[in-house]
């Protein structure tokens, strides 16, 4: 039996973007109920990040461009998902909503529509807006070597308000441009109000027992050295034996002494992971070097995970040398069963279809193969008759 994650200490942030299949909340829907696989999870603090789009004559979902018909179905999409949400998470009583600007970089600042969910009327009250972002880009100036602890105890800018139950960012007008993933975690980000964040991607669900109790534990104890945690995908199974050594990376060996399965990851996965609050904050607030800095559009492991991974297996390094620089990053895979459990299951947003579809789709696919099987074929002229047609012809002739 595991046992559940204390709701102080997580924030779970799930980024969202246009997909085919709006405005069903079938694809969401599923990544949210498989939270149940992490006892306790449900009780933390849940954030829904909405991340915008471009209007174009043709669709491109990787980078947002949609059409007017495609936005109509997203913005139904946006309004479902609230309304689903919202009923999911009865603690969720009393909303407050007010129009922000964030300042993504020092020169682009873009508005958004926050809508928060409180338990009590009292707490919805005292909801004062978060501090600017600049205000922690000071004290990360001021302060560069602070621990990951110290800045947890140092700098609770965004604890200072109630603690929400459900939070809803959306890019407000809709249609400004889609900020991207990167931008979209440094805007849930900020809001969160707990230690450690599990962020989520809207097409991965999980699909087995995750020890969440465990990992968090695991990440006190080993505060320095553990800041990442991503979860077992299908292809990352036998992760230490498969993949690490084919890509000339150091060994991903067993750390037995964390006292939860875990192993070295020399690469940083968008998809569904668990990461310190702080540590996140440096990446995307304070980070420093051409390869940390997230434009608009980005993904993390499009940027951060790359650079790590080719400095993981940086040729002419030693081995000490290459390890010494896992160690900065602190990145590690759970790694139940020695690598053969699979724990996500990507359900691909951009070719995700309901059970409707689905439907259809069979449907479809079986007239097809019932009409070609009907149709009688036509018959082939043997040589012979087509010798004899041409004799005929001659003659004639």
């Amino acid at each position: 039996m595991l046992l559940p994650v204390d709701p102080a200490c997580v924030d779970v942030v799930l980024t969202s973007s246009p997909i085919r299949s709006n405005p069903s909340i079938a694809m969401v829907q599923q990544v949210i109920e498989s939270l149940a696989h992490l006892p306790g999870i449900s009780q933390c603090p849940l954030t829904l990040v909405f991340d915008g789009y471009t209007l174009a004559e043709e669709e491109a979902h990787k980078s947002g461009r949609i059409t007017a018909e495609s936005a109509e179905r997203y913005h139904a999409y946006v309004a479902a998902t609230k309304t689903w949400v919202v009923g999911h998470y009865p603690r969720a009583q009393h909303a407050v909503t007010r129009s922000m600007a964030f300042h993504f970089t020092r020169h682009e600042a873009r508005p958004f529509r926050l809508t928060e969910y409180y338990a009590s009327l009292a707490e919805a009250d005292a909801a004062l807006p978060p501090p600017p972002i600049q205000q922690l880009q000071r004290f990360y100036a001021a302060h560069p070597t602070h621990a990951s602890m110290e800045i947890e105890t140092t700098v609770p800018l965004p604890q200072r308000r109630p603690r929400a139950v459900v939070r809803f960012i959306e890019a407000a007008p809709f249609d400004a441009g889609r900020i991207g993933f990167a931008w979209a975690v440094k805007l849930g980000m900020w809001f969160a109000q707990s230690p450690y964040i599990l962020q989520l991607q809207h097409d991965w669900e999980f699909i087995a027992p995750i020890d969440i109790h465990g990992l968090v534990s695991c990440m006190e104890r080993h505060s320095e050295a553990v800041q990442y945690i991503a979860f077992m995908g299908k292809r990352s199974l036998s992760y230490a034996d498969r993949i690490a050594p084919a890509r000339g990376l150091p060994p991903a060996d067993a750390m037995p002494d964390y006292g939860v399965p875990l192993r070295r990851l020399f690469f940083f996965y968008d998809r569904n992971h668990l990461m310190r609050t702080a540590r996140y904050y440096r990446i995307m607030v304070h980070a420093s070097g051409a390869a940390f800095k997230f434009s608009r559009g980005d993904f993390i492991e499009d940027t951060y995970g790359q650079a790590m991974t080719a400095q993981c297996r940086r040729s002419g390094a030693t081995m000490e040398e290459r390890l010494a620089v896992h160690d900065q990053y602190g990145v590690f895979l759970n790694y139940p069963h020695d690598g053969a459990e699979q724990q996500l299951r990507h359900l691909h947003g951009r070719k995700f279809m309901t059970e409707a579809e689905r439907d259809r789709a069979i449907r479809y696919a079986l007239e097809q193969q019932a009409e070609r099987t009907s149709s009688p074929k036509p018959r082939s002229r043997s040589v012979s008759s087509s010798v004899s047609d041409a004799s005929s012809a001659s003659k004639q002739a």
